[in-house]
């Protein structure tokens, strides 16, 4: 079950989309273009959520695209590329790259940053070509860039902070909790976890 709001009227105007699909993951509107990374498969809708194409067969365990339209999709083992809407796609696991994927996102510049289970933060600044291991720490679960800075939820281990991509990292952990799962920002740029 998937609902989306309108921004104008986010409390009051919710709509069913792709029912019956669990969408774990959103791109944004790129271009006309939003993706839904599901349990089945890629989904891109051109209208705004109104009807949904399957693209692939694949368990998404995150999306991402760039300004330019490239989508990427982080399958348990490894990363896909489509650079033509989903119609067809490239894996981009060569060398050292990121397994046990649970989060995927880009940078400002389009740089790709894979959160894994079991290997750490991966980050790619061509385009999935070749991978870098940033920080070699088990159990990552999610990854935001923010104003500069990078930040990693994970299991057990609180929330790592590195303003300066990934050479240095500080920890923080919360009143009752080591985990973090998901974080979000608000419009105040206060974080959610």
């Amino acid at each position: 079950l998937i609902l989306l709001a309108t921004l104008t009227h986010a409390q009051e105007s919710w709509k069913k989309v792709l029912n019956g699909v669990r969408a774990q993951y959103f791109s944004s509107e790129i271009n006309g273009h939003l993706y839904a990374g599901t349990t089945t498969g890629v989904y891109l809708s051109l209208d705004g959520g109104d009807s949904w194409t399957r693209k692939n067969d694949m368990y998404i365990r995150g999306i991402a695209v760039n300004n330019e339209g490239i989508v990427y999709a982080a399958v348990w083992d490894g990363i896909f590329k489509s650079s033509n809407n989903g119609d067809t796609w490239e894996s981009i696991n060569n060398g050292n790259y990121p397994t046990t994927t649970s989060k995927i996102t880009l940078s400002p510049e389009g740089h790709i940053y894979v959160a894994t289970w079991e290997h750490g933060l991966f980050k790619s600044i061509d385009q999935g070509n070749t991978w870098e291991l940033l920080y070699s720490q088990p159990a990552i679960i999610d990854v935001v860039l923010r104003n500069g800075t990078n930040y990693v939820g994970t299991q057990d281990s609180g929330l790592k902070t590195s303003t300066d991509n990934g050479t240095t990292w500080q920890t923080t952990y919360f009143d009752g909790t080591s985990d973090v799962r998901v974080i979000a920002f608000d419009s105040l740029n206060c974080i959610l976890i």
